[in-house]
This record gives C-alpha cells, sequence and structure tokens, in this order.
C-alpha cells in the first residue's frame, strides 16, 4: 500500500465541537480512522496529519494513533484547503513541516479522513484533484460539525466527485480495481 497515502485533517478537539452527532458517531469516527492509520501504518504508506493552523500544534495525535506519532508527518495549513499551503515556512519547533507536499505524498492516490467534510476536506480534493491526484473517502472517515452540516451536507456534494465508497477498506480496494 506504499502507493497511496492518507490524509487525516483537522481532527484537533474544537473541529470536533458543536459535535451535531451523538458521543458514540464521534467515537466511531475515531476508531475508524485510527483502524485506517494503523493500517497505513503497517502497510508502510505515507501518512498526514494536516491542522489548521494553531498555537497549539499536534492537538490531532493525541486522538488519533498516540502510540505511533513518529511514522506520521504534520502540516500545518493557513487556509480552508491543504493545497494552497503548499511551500509555507511554519516555524513551529519540533514538527516536520512539509515544504514539498507534491514530493513527500509520493503518490497520486489519497485517503482522505476527518472533519469538516463539507468545507476542509472537500476543498482539499478539489485542489488536489486538480493537480492530479486520485482520492478517496468513506462516511465512516469524514462528518462535519453543526455549522458546516447546515451548510451543505457532503453526501451531496461528493456524489459528484465519485470518491466516495462505503467503508475504508473499500477505499483501499477500488484503487487497486
Amino acid at each position: 500500500m506504499k502507493d497511496i497515502s492518507i490524509i487525516v485533517m483537522d481532527m484537533q478537539p474544537e473541529f470536533l465541537d458543536p459535535w451535531h452527532h451523538t458521543e458514540q458517531k464521534k467515537e466511531d469516527l475515531i476508531n475508524s480512522i485510527n483502524g485506517l492509520v494503523r493500517y497505513g501504518i503497517a502497510h508502510d504508506s505515507p501518512i498526514f496529519f494536516v491542522e489548521y493552523g494553531t498555537i497549539d500544534p499536534q492537538r490531532t495525535i493525541p486522538l488519533i494513533a498516540p502510540d505511533i506519532r513518529e511514522k506520521i508527518s504534520l502540516f500545518i495549513k493557513s487556509g480552508s484547503d491543504t493545497f494552497s499551503n503548499i511551500g509555507e515556512y511554519h516555524p513551529l519547533q519540533g514538527i516536520p513541516q512539509i515544504l514539498y507536499f507534491d514530493e513527500v505524498l509520493q503518490t497520486r492516490k489519497i485517503i482522505i479522513a476527518g472533519v469538516q467534510a463539507s468545507k476542509c476536506i472537500k476543498d482539499t480534493i478539489e485542489k488536489g484533484i486538480q493537480r492530479g491526484y486520485q482520492f478517496r473517502t468513506a462516511p465512516e472517515l469524514i462528518s462535519d460539525n453543526k455549522e458546516n452540516a447546515k451548510k451543505q451536507p457532503y453526501p451531496q456534494v461528493y456524489g459528484g466527485l465519485r470518491i466516495l465508497v462505503p467503508t475504508w477498506k473499500a477505499a483501499i480496494e477500488s484503487f487497486y480495481q
């Protein structure tokens, strides 16, 4: 699976609230992302956590795969999508900075997970497609908070992009069909 990268976006606690699902749904999202990340690590996939610019970075890591931190690269973004920030310098001590995202990804196939599905993830997918990337995601890997869910539900948005598959395992399989 070295030819598939995994991007986990905006899973800092402040972006999970106000949550419009039950606590169980929130736990299920975290558990699904953990499953994908652990599978990716076991199969040598490049894994990136993308966080919106913050003075307290690495907030995702305690939530997702806290025991395998050294296997994951962190990228700080300053806008809604990841690709608009390529090449920016973020002077944060001790955090690997992805200055040349295209080179670091090492592949054009990406499984994307996280929150703000109808904004940040959608924007990243659209910009990435323009750059020649292929994406897959699954309902168990993405969600919105209350604010974004009201604006435009992500299943409607993703239908036209043809990237939504039933599960993260199906996302992996779809790249090999």
